[in-house]
């Protein structure tokens, strides 16, 4: 028995890999950089809480190494670069002038109590923020200050914790002066800054087995060296063990967000696998398929709210398609008949000698009912790039009337003109405007019965311009209203009419081409009236 591995995996290539890939990346990638983000973050806090704790008794050892006393109660530690410009200038004006090496604030009282030097020796100065002056110097003694300083490092160190905290003062070499009580072993930790040369100012990390120190090294005024250092190992350790286990925390969720990723995914791509199914549905013939929105995102809803009526109006294309072609197939076979039934006369009888002429004629409709059609499909499609002029409406209509007065009055029908008392000028292509105009008033003059009336009318208003005609005819039923501007149509009333049934779909393809609309109002039995829009400006 043999494993064969599929050529093509359902999957394989497909948007809902993709999605569930990009979603499973993003979110691992998110949770990740939160991680660090989180572990970097606490790491930081953690150190900056020790320097800040470890400067602080920096200082405070500074000014118990100098005074031999401890900080004033109440008092905060003011840095040296802070303090009043009045207490530098007092110090200065001091004889002999003070050199300050900390500094403490009781605000209670506004003194300040600093830690000098006076020659280079070491004194206690209060400064009175009241007067501005220095009110007290009192020498220190050098010779009990390593005493001091050792008794309280000791006192320090058991109240934070031996081994915890680490406080030692040093010469030069490196030999201890006082330290607090901590275990010897750790000694030479120390001592190591010291083998090729003092050790610079500042923060300093030392390793060990089971131990990290972050130590702060500071440089006294007789050459010693004040080390403080923070036991900060088991911080460290905690830290780890925290990011540990949110990596193992996040891979052993990957299975679960690889899950939810597919599942996200396959709710995105379902969407457009059924835009798909139906596309091919529809590829196939099936146009009476739409699709229906099932709680999909918006973007899916729109999407296949356009898929709908893209095929609404492909089936509709299409219907009116087959309509055309049937009536094309119809109306072209009556003189395609006439010509054939012609030609048999003639090649029995050989004595009709208008046969020629009218062939001629009959191809001559033909022509112009293709020219016609393809007129329309110009304008409707905006293809047509015949020029624009202003015209003058009402001359246009005036020739236009002349031109149909012969006719009307051969068919006694009354055609009256109304247009407005100024000149109407419109900027359009004038062929094109008078052939609607045209159209509509033939198919006005060949509706309308004997002793009846067709009246051209012309109307301004602000924002429009209102050509009308209407007659006195038979009407047109209210189910036919909405066809009478398609292609071909003609109504069963109409069929032993002359005419190709283009005529209203021209009228229609103008006006919509200068961005107007045209509409009838009739009713049977009396007359209809066809109204074209257009607006005063474009």
């Amino acid at each position: 028995m043999s494993w064969k591995i599929p050529k093509r995996l359902p999957w394989k290539g497909t948007l809902k890999l993709q999605a569930a890939g990009y979603l499973l990346c993003g979110t691992a990638l998110t949770l990740v950089c939160a991680m660090l983000l989180a572990y970097l973050s606490q790491r930081h806090f953690l150190l900056s809480t020790a320097r800040r704790k470890l400067q602080i008794f920096s200082t405070e050892f500074v000014f118990e190494y100098v005074c031999q006393r401890e900080e004033p109660p109440g008092g905060t530690i003011c840095l040296l670069p802070e303090l009043p410009l009045a207490c530098r200038q007092a110090m200065q004006r001091q004889e002999p002038p003070l050199t300050p090496l900390a500094a403490y604030h009781v605000e209670e009282t506004g003194e300040i109590y600093l830690a000098t030097l006076s020659q280079g020796m070491p004194a206690l100065a209060l400064y009175d923020s009241l007067s501005r002056q220095i009110v007290s110097v009192l020498p220190s003694d050098p010779d009990i200050a390593l005493n001091y300083l050792d008794q309280e490092f000791n006192e320090e160190s058991y109240g934070q914790g031996i081994d915890k905290l680490f406080f030692l003062l040093t010469d030069s070499q490196g030999d201890a002066g006082a330290r607090s009580a901590f275990h010897p072993q750790y000694l030479p930790l120390f001592t190591r800054l010291f083998r090729e040369a003092p050790p610079r100012e500042g923060f300093h990390t030392l390793n060990d087995k089971d131990l990290t120190v972050l130590l702060h090294v500071k440089r006294l005024f007789d050459g010693n060296y004040l080390l403080i250092g923070e036991n900060i190992h088991d911080s460290l350790e905690n830290l780890h063990h925290l990011l540990l286990f949110f990596v193992l925390l996040f891979l052993a969720s990957l299975p679960m967000e690889a899950i939810l990723a597919t599942l996200f995914a396959k709710r995105i791509s379902s969407g457009l696998e059924r835009l798909g199914n139906a596309a091919d549905a529809i590829a196939k013939g099936n146009f009476t398929l739409r699709l229906a929105t099932n709680g999909e995102s918006r973007e899916l809803t729109s999407l296949m709210e356009a898929f709908n009526h893209m095929t609404d109006n492909t089936q509709k294309l299409l219907e009116e398609l087959q309509n055309v072609t049937d009536d094309i197939a119809h109306d072209l076979r009556t003189p395609l008949t006439r010509m054939r039934t012609r030609a048999e006369l003639e090649l029995l009888h050989r004595r009709d000698q208008d046969f020629p002429a009218l062939v001629a004629e009959e191809c001559d409709d033909l022509i112009a009912t293709m020219q016609t059609m393809l007129d329309i499909t110009r304008l409707e499609k905006r293809l047509d790039r015949a020029p624009t002029q202003p015209t003058n409406l009402n001359l246009l209509l005036q020739r236009l009337q002349e031109a149909f007065s012969t006719l009307a009055e051969d068919r006694k029908i009354l055609l009256q003109l109304e247009l407005p008392t100024h000149p109407v000028i419109y900027p359009c292509n004038p062929r094109q405007w008078e052939r609607m105009a045209a159209n509509l008033l033939d198919n006005a003059l060949k509706y309308t019965p004997a002793m009846g009336t067709v009246t051209l009318r012309l109307e301004t208003f602000p924002q429009a311009i209102l050509l009308s005609v209407q007659d006195s005819g038979p009407g047109i039923p209210q189910e036919e209203q909405t066809k009478v501007f398609q292609r071909f149509y003609r109504s069963d009333a109409s069929r032993s009419r002359p005419g190709n049934g283009l005529g209203l779909s021209l009228v229609k393809a103008v006006a919509e081409s200068l961005g107007g609309t045209v509409r009838v109002v009739s009713a049977p039995g009396r007359g209809s009236l066809f109204q074209v829009t257009l607006p005063r400006e474009r």
